[in-house]
């Protein structure tokens, strides 16, 4: 079993039009209301994909009500733990020129919530194979728990995957987690740089397996993925494909392809094409089956990279 932990949860408002004016009137065309938190959009494909999952995550409010019902309507296992404050709500505007503008809340959650649902965790990690922290921390929490969770996790001998950002994908890192999976502009913050190489974004990735991470991947939008271990380093890249809907969710769909592969002990290489072609076909709109994803990892190109 998979577990996702998603601290900061959000009722995604998907809205849909022409084109978007700000300081103007805006008549949207179509509204998408689901459940969104990073963790919550990669336990939805790991249900796709057919992996046992369930999701952990703290929820408020009326906004955390909407959220509760909207992942029982989709069948996600969940263990949510009521805070005293209101779940976020985050906006997403998409134009039909493919444009999108997001607006997020923060967040905000209280610690006491955050205890109850480490609780509840632990006496799942029994059986887990795998944690996944994912998303951004309210304000409430502190900026060390990711780091705290993986060292928990390794107690239990269950291996994590971390997809963060800023201070605690930072601090997470000190943890060791087993593969970590930041985009071009986190790992730009990460190590105080801009990437303009993909022989760059190689050396970068080498110098956190040094540190002691043992699989870094890091998402570069249409040029796919660079993924990089102790001993084996690739991009991957998708073909040409066209966005149906939104972006929204890709990078968490590549976690769930990662974390599938994972535990179906798929070799390195293999791991690499599986998770590009899952979030290929999420962005595509195409169905995520085996069959699928089988096509797409043979219209994947495979470069190797160079290891320093």
């Amino acid at each position: 079993m998979i577990i996702t932990v998603t601290l900061n949860p959000a009722l995604d408002r998907i809205i849909y039009l022409e084109s978007f004016s700000p300081g103007k009137l805006n008549r949207c065309e179509k509204v998408v209301v689901r459940a969104g938190g990073k963790g919550i959009n990669t336990a939805r494909v790991l249900k796709t994909l057919g992996v046992e999952v369930e999701a952990f995550g703290i929820l408020g409010a009326y906004t955390g009500d909407k959220l509760r019902d909207l992942l029982a309507e989709e069948g996600i296992s969940s263990e949510l733990t009521s805070s005293s404050y209101i779940s976020r709500e985050n906006i997403k505007i998409v134009e039909e020129n493919g444009r999108e503008t997001e607006i997020n809340q923060k967040g905000e959650a209280d610690y006491k919530s955050y205890q109850e649902l480490k609780c509840k965790l632990e006496e799942k990690l029994e059986i887990a194979e795998l944690l996944i922290l994912s998303g951004s921390l309210p304000i409430g929490l502190p900026t060390d728990i990711y780091e705290k969770l993986i060292l928990t996790a390794r107690e239990y001998d269950v291996k994590t995957v971390l997809d963060s950002s800023g201070l605690p994908f930072r601090q997470g890192l000190e943890g060791k987690p087993f593969l970590i999976k930041p985009n071009i502009t986190e790992l730009s913050e990460l190590m105080g740089l801009d990437f303009d190489k993909s022989t760059d974004i190689f050396q970068a990735a080498v110098e956190l397996i040094k540190k002691g991470i043992e699989n870094v991947v890091i998402s570069t939008g249409v040029e796919g993925a660079i993924f990089v271990n102790q001993f084996e380093a690739y991009q991957i890249i998708p073909p040409l494909i066209s966005i149906t809907e939104t972006t929204v969710g890709a990078g968490d769909s590549m976690v769930a392809g990662l974390a599938s592969a994972i535990i179906n002990k798929l070799d390195f290489l293999e791991m690499a094409k599986y998770s590009t072609a899952v979030a290929s076909l999420y962005v595509s709109g195409e169905e995520i089956s085996e069959s699928q994803i089988n096509m797409m990892k043979n219209r994947l190109k495979v470069v190797e990279g160079v290891i320093f």
